[in-house]
């Protein structure tokens, strides 16, 4: 096979000169060297897709086409390998590359191993530590793979400049973004300790999950015909609440004319463009801040909107605002009921604006759900979602305005049969009445064991009847 320093040697055909005008008018390069193509990059594109990954550059993976490519083949390549793309042109380059028996795969690193073999254990996330093995997360466990052996510190900067780039040159201690790689994609977390790099890397699916797959009840799908107003999906990292807003998302995009703008940190689920408009936006990178970024999808006519975390005044104050002038507005909060969902959006205004935030929401909010995360007890390796759901009822909404929060939990008991609303006990008692939870694990994770007992009664008998 051809070593990579050999490539210099190797000329791609001459392009015709109206190709390279036409190029340079579409503001499209040129590819003239095949000694440009970096190993890794060629291998994020499959092959079936007829073009070539060359490099990574300021954060876009530059791709060569035989020909000047449409805006749809673009987006379509895009859309498959999960990352943003800059087009090249490099007429030949396939068949050159196949004449002089190139491969990729023989310039293997080893951070590409471990991100294979985690794609084929389905891993969930991969742990990166300078002095110990790599680790992965299979179900709920780490595994260590010691076949790696100890990182080394030079290791751990390639692997780094591999997932991240050039951000150790002027490293603040904290990384976050994302990567594709064979086929996946990946959210990557880069941080400091003990004076030495640290990666997390989360495998995201190319494809988003159909709802139907979530185990979520079907009343969380509906929250997507609201015409307006502000659906909240909580928990903590790692309980789903991303796939759940992308699943919805998905469910929107294919069966409804409307415009989607979502604004994350980073961009994990690919949402190509289907019935719906969608425009997807990644903090750092489009634009500087959720704020910024929320504040001027105000200004694009959107439908809907998407925030990926309310995180601070601003960014709760916009979204409520989004929500108040006749968008759906869907966002994530760390909470873990819907009880404490509202509190922690009330509590970050000062004090002499609680009354009016109480109020905003009152009038906006359209539903919560508190999702939490826990081991399948029927597939093991697997897990399952269990949830709380509000639905805002005009009562539910009236304690919001006056700040009877403690009332909270039993408008969402009373709401069961009517409004499909769900306490969280409620739902870990259907979970173990399926035999997908394990009765000991919903015990541990309850709020009231009565409650649990007296749910898992009737949720049996629900199963019983069939």
């Amino acid at each position: 096979m051809t070593a990579l320093a050999n490539l210099a040697d190797i000329p791609l055909p001459p392009p015709d000169p109206a190709l390279v005008d036409a190029a340079h008018a579409a503001g499209i390069p040129v590819i003239s060297r095949l000694d440009l193509i970096d190993p890794a990059a060629s291998r994020i594109v499959p092959a079936d897709l007829g073009v070539v990954g060359i490099r990574w550059h300021d954060g876009f993976l530059i791709v060569a086409w035989p020909g000047i490519p449409t805006p749809a083949e673009v987006a379509r390549v895009q859309h498959r390998i999960g990352c943003p793309i800059v087009p090249s042109v490099a007429p030949g380059i396939l068949d050159v590359l196949k004449r002089v028996g190139f491969e990729a795969d023989d310039h293997r690193l080893p951070i590409e191993r471990l991100l294979d073999l985690a794609v084929a254990k389905r891993a969930s996330d991969v742990h990166i530590t300078v002095g110990v093995p790599p680790m992965l997360r299979i179900g709920h466990e780490l595994a260590t793979i010691p076949e790696f052996g100890a990182i080394s510190m030079d290791q751990m900067r390639d692997m780094v400049q591999f997932v991240a780039g050039n951000i150790l040159d002027d490293f603040d201690g904290d990384y976050d973004g994302s990567t594709a790689y064979g086929g996946s994609r990946f959210r990557v977390n880069v941080s400091q300790q003990r004076n030495s790099p640290t990666i997390v890397m989360r495998t995201i699916p190319l494809q988003v999950p159909p709802f139907e797959s979530l185990g979520l009840p079907s009343v969380v799908r509906g929250f997507g015909d609201y015409p307006r107003g502000l659906v909240l999906v909580c928990g903590p990292t790692g309980s789903g609440k991303s796939t759940t807003l992308a699943s919805i998302l998905d469910f929107i995009n294919r069966n409804k004319p409307k415009h989607i703008i979502t604004i994350k940190d980073p961009i994990e689920y690919m949402h190509p463009s289907r019935r719906s408009l969608v425009r997807q936006r990644e903090v750092g990178v489009d634009t500087a801040s959720f704020a910024r970024g929320l504040k001027s999808a105000l200004r694009m006519d959107p439908d809907i909107i998407l925030v990926g975390e309310m995180r601070d005044l601003e960014t709760i104050s916009l979204a409520v605002t989004a929500a108040e002038t006749g968008h759906l507005t869907f966002a994530t909060v760390h909470a873990s009921t819907a009880r404490s969902t509202v509190d922690r959006v009330v509590d970050v205004f000062p004090a002499g604006q609680q009354t009016q935030i109480r109020a905003q929401l009152a009038n906006t909010l359209r539903a919560v759900v508190c999702q939490s995360r826990f081991s399948r007890a029927d597939q093991p390796g697997k897990s399952l979602v269990v949830c709380e759901i509000m639905v805002v009822t005009p009562a539910i909404a009236n304690m919001i305005r006056e700040g009877e929060l403690h009332r909270v939990p039993a408008a969402i008991q009373a709401g069961v049969e009517s409004h499909g609303m769900q306490p969280f006990d409620l739902g870990l008692a259907r979970a173990v009445a399926s035999g997908t939870l394990a009765f000991d694990t919903a015990l541990a994770a309850c709020q009231s064991e009565s409650d649990l007992r007296e749910y898992l009664r009737s949720a049996q008998r629900e199963v019983l009847r069939g």
